[in-house]
């Protein structure tokens, strides 16, 4: 067997691993097992996250509490010097009074939608860890379900593969290392790096060959297409 007889052997056999793992890779248990750990993986990292957000809530509580004290504590004090204010009381006086009376309120009102707000939110995120508690273990067990049925899956495949392979690394040993480095690097892009000629065209990209791709083809036997890099051999 010529090396050009080794490297469409290699391509044959490569094939059909590929068209076995390919059958895993695209199962159905496959596509669940990674969207029931991507979901688990989701619950864990939202849920460290409502975690950070409870505190900096419960710290935003404290502060708006804080606040509320302050202005309640401020509003009484001003109430018992506006009580005080007498008939001679200037004009200015008084409407010191107001401008304090109304940035007060400003202030209540604030602290009363800051309040409002703050519920509303804890309230969601209580909802959201309730919901999250509530689904993660039937995501586990059904990841663990379907991890049993893809493990078993695996192994068919690769009682089926490792032959393949096997015979694969003997093929390869027989081929000398530029030609198989020039095969394996066409192989990184396209499925079928190894073509044969059809025509005066590469029959993997149908691109017409120059004279002199052609006449290195002859001479040599294989060649590089200078479009999509597959070689390209004369087929008997």
């Amino acid at each position: 067997m010529d090396y050009l007889d080794k490297l469409v052997e290699c391509q044959h056999i490569e094939s059909e691993i590929n068209k076995i793992e390919e059958g895993l890779r695209g199962s159905d248990v496959r596509k669940k097992l990674l969207h029931a750990r991507n979901y688990i993986v989701n619950v864990q990292n939202n849920y460290k996250k409502t975690e950070t957000d409870l505190t900096e809530l419960h710290a935003a509580l404290e502060d708006i509490t804080h606040r509320y004290e302050a202005n309640r504590s401020r509003a009484e004090a001003e109430g018992i010097h506006y009580s005080a204010a007498d008939e001679e009381s200037d004009l200015a006086d008084v409407q010191d009074m107001q401008r304090e009376a109304q940035q007060i309120s400003s202030a209540f009102a604030r602290n009363e939608q800051d309040l409002q707000a703050l519920i509303k939110r804890l309230a969601g995120i209580d909802q959201e860890m309730k919901k999250m508690a509530a689904n993660l273990p039937k995501a586990r067990q059904d990841y663990t379900r379907l991890k049993a049925i893809y493990d078993k899956d695996l192994a068919e495949v690769m009682a089926k593969t490792e032959p393949l392979k096997k015979k694969l690394a003997e093929v390869q040993a027989g081929i000398p290392e530029t030609l198989l480095s020039r095969y394996q690097e066409a192989r990184r892009h396209a499925n079928n790096p190894l073509v044969p000629l059809d025509g005066n065209r590469c029959s993997g990209c149908h691109m017409e060959l120059a004279s002199a791709g052609l006449t290195k083809l002859k001479n040599q036997g294989i060649a590089e297409c200078e479009n999509c890099g597959r070689l390209i051999f004369i087929q008997n």
